[in-house]
């Protein structure tokens, strides 16, 4: 960093521009007298300024360039020459920031010839039509005298060049493309960063863009490129120059209060950043003026860096992340910052690097900051690593919590189904040792009765258990193709006991054989979840006619299965909400059942699962394609 620093002054301080510049391939031009300039405060008249000229209040232009300033003053400029070149030249103003040049050419006091040229005059309009400020130089055998009247509502930089229009357009190149290879970058970077924005959806990604594109178009600006496609709209023109400046200022701020996370550290420093937005809106406005007024703004231009550098220290020093890296990319820029805007207040000489003082240092400042958000990202991969494995270590806990409560309830359901076969069991087995005792023997007929009897009820009581086992240790990693009607008739079996104690009939309507692919066990969970509910629900109020339907559909590739039962519904609103964590019409109710149910369906069966009440009940719709894992 400290290199950099050093070449940057170093190759900016040494390479001053010369006010007039001649083409070395001049053999036949003759410049008779140094540039003269006037500070015009009470609007001369040409005439007047001619006479002045005569009468030596004209001040010699300083050999290297250097801004006059922001002014309401008109300037005159006067050169002597003498061109007898056989090729036609032209003089070229370096700096394009000249709103209006006016050329007066004299001989001998006499006006020979009048050119109107600057930024803010159509290319029609011109003498010489071209995107610069450019004029002919009429070929003479003896000297003329050109007197520029230049007005301008943005600092005036005098630096000329003459030579052929070759030459002019070559020198013109070798400026443009620093621009156009900043430009290239920029905008590179400002399309990698919204993709990044789109993907995370982080605030420093958005304020970065906002100043990447308000940086842009002020750069553009004071390369006089936005003249060039609003040349007869000048209003259009100022507008865009206060916006680019006020929104590259204010999402600058913004960007390094987020970046920086100033926010975890003082608050009076986000207030304060927060006034300083609103005095950098006010304060950008004045370049609509003209004037001093425009030294506020430029004022504004220097105090904002610096601001945001002492945020950068500020956050080295509370050790937060990435703030070194933070403050060295933005010494970069307030380096180029300061030497340009010193430039255009006129404080030192204008260098050689010109404008690319502050592109230089935004270069620099972009790679950093990009480097900085390259980081983050990675920072913000690895935090949701962590958060996702968290949240599926959290998934897992609240589908076995969910998978629990559905085994305590089965489990009092196979109690109250092996009851009644057990004591069938013991029935037969007290009535054949009563005939042994009593009668002393039994009929052979009968024992063979009575041990069928015997085996059925065990063969009954062992098909329960296998339903419920399986259920309980089937492992949940495990997906295979499934019949979706055999599963639902295991669980009837599970809850035929139940139901019949409530009162509660249980029916099936289906057309089809559906099969799909998934884990069974999650699958009887989620329709064992949705039946206990219902099941609830009827148990809380006094209904005669207890129905619970179950319909087996397929439609365009997916098995639709309804659950409509006649309950009273569901009284939560908006309904949708039955399926968010902790949401329960129970009162003592946990508020996860429905919410694994809508996790198993969508994650584990890429399906979904809607809610609406009808027939005076609660119908639960399960959409799930056919054959794809």
């Amino acid at each position: 960093m400290r290199c950099f620093i050093f070449l940057f002054f170093f190759a900016s301080f040494s390479c001053a521009v010369d006010s007039l510049r001649l083409s070395p391939s001049l053999d036949s031009f003759i410049l008779l007298d140094q540039a003269k300039v006037f500070k015009d405060r009470h609007s001369v008249t040409l005439e007047q300024a001619y006479a002045l000229l005569k009468e030596g209040r004209f001040e010699p232009l300083s050999p290297r360039v250097k801004s006059f300033g922001v002014s309401d003053a008109t300037y005159w400029m006067a050169l002597k020459l003498q061109n007898t070149a056989h090729e036609k030249l032209f003089l070229e103003f370096q700096y394009d920031q000249l709103a209006y040049v006016d050329c007066y050419i004299f001989h001998k006091d006499q006006l020979l010839d009048v050119m109107h040229n600057g930024n803010a005059v159509a290319f029609k309009k011109r003498e010489v039509e071209h995107f610069f400020v450019r004029f002919a130089l009429l070929h003479s055998d003896e000297p003329l005298t050109y007197l520029f009247k230049i007005v301008s509502d943005r600092p005036i930089l005098i630096a000329m060049n003459i030579g052929t229009k070759s030459e002019l357009d070559y020198d013109k190149l070798m400026t443009i493309l620093p621009t156009t290879f900043f430009t290239g970058f920029l905008l590179l970077l400002l399309v990698l960063n919204m993709m990044i924005y789109g993907l995370f959806k982080s605030r420093e990604y958005l304020y970065y863009s906002m100043y990447l594109v308000s940086f842009f178009v002020f750069i553009m600006y004071i390369n006089n490129y936005i003249f060039f496609l609003t040349q007869e709209h000048l209003g259009i023109n100022t507008f865009i120059k206060v916006v680019s400046a006020q929104g590259f200022h204010i999402a600058l701020l913004l960007f390094t209060l987020s970046c920086l996370e100033i926010h975890r550290f003082s608050l009076f420093l986000v207030h304060l950043t927060y006034c300083l937005c609103v005095c950098c809106f006010v304060a950008f406005l004045c370049l609509s003026l003209h004037g001093a007024y425009q030294t506020i703004a430029i004022l504004a231009g220097l105090i904002v860096p610096l601001y945001c550098l002492f945020l950068s220290f500020y956050a080295w020093r509370k050790k937060v992340e990435y703030a070194r890296l933070y403050a060295v990319g933005l010494v970069g820029f307030c380096i180029g910052s300061l030497l340009f805007w010193l430039m255009q207040l006129g404080l030192i000489d204008v260098l050689d690097m010109g404008k690319n003082t502050l592109l230089v240092g935004s270069l620099w400042e972009m790679i950093l900051f990009a480097a900085i958000l390259l980081l983050k990202i990675k920072s913000i991969k690895t935090q949701y690593s962590v958060m996702k494995f968290h949240m599926d270590e959290n998934e897992q806990e609240r589908l076995h919590q969910s998978k629990y409560i559905s085994i305590g309830r089965s489990i009092g359901n196979v109690a109250h189904q092996w009851k009644q076969p057990l004591n069938a069991l013991g029935a037969i087995l007290t009535h054949m040792k009563g005939t042994l005792l009593l009668e002393q023997r039994i009929r052979k007929s009968n024992l063979v009765k009575s041990l069928d009897m015997s085996f059925d009820i065990l063969k009954h009581l062992s098909e329960t258990i296998d339903t419920f086992y399986n259920f309980l240790l089937k492992p949940y990693a495990h997906k295979s193709q499934f019949n979706v009607m055999e599963e639902l008739e295991s669980i009837q079996k599970m809850l035929a006991f139940s139901f019949k104690n409530s009162g509660i009939t249980l029916r099936f309507f289906t057309n089809t054989n559906s099969s799909i692919v998934g884990n069974p066990n999650e699958f009887i969970q989620v329709v064992l979840n949705i039946l206990l509910n219902a099941q609830d629900q009827f148990n809380t109020c006094d209904h005669s006619n207890a129905l619970i339907d179950i319909s087996i559909n397929e439609v365009n590739d997916t098995c639709i299965i309804t659950i409509q039962d006649n309950a009273g519904g569901v009284t939560i609103e908006p309904i949708e909400q039955i399926f968010d964590l902790h949401v329960s019409t129970k009162s003592a109710g946990a508020g996860i059942g429905l919410f694994i149910c809508k996790s198993i369906i969508e994650k584990r069966f890429n399906g979904t699962i809607e809610v609406l009440n009808q027939h005076n009940g609660a119908c639960f719709k399960i959409f799930i394609p056919l054959n794809v894992a």
